[in-house]
């Protein structure tokens, strides 16, 4: 259990082992429920950008690759629905 002393203002200081094991930095914006009394802290993720480098690819894909793809997927739909 951790403890943290509430300002004159409201303000109360996060300890860092809960900042780093929620992954919440500095500028990050988080949601307070309160349900029966108990008071919980959620991290808000918004921005595509918050998740940028979670996942690896094993090759990268060109951009006309990718129109190539896009293409082909257009003409397989067409042939199913007639």
């Amino acid at each position: 259990m951790y403890t943290a002393t509430v300002t004159s203002e409201g303000q109360v200081m996060i300890p860092g082992e809960i900042l780093q094991q929620l992954n919440i930095q500095p500028g990050n914006q988080v949601n307070f429920e309160i349900h029966e009394g108990t008071l919980t802290l959620i991290p808000v993720i918004e921005d595509i950008q918050a998740a940028f480098g979670l996942l690896k690819a094993k090759k990268s894909v060109s951009l006309e690759e990718m129109d190539n793809f896009i293409a082909q997927a257009v003409i397989v739909g067409r042939t199913r629905c007639t």
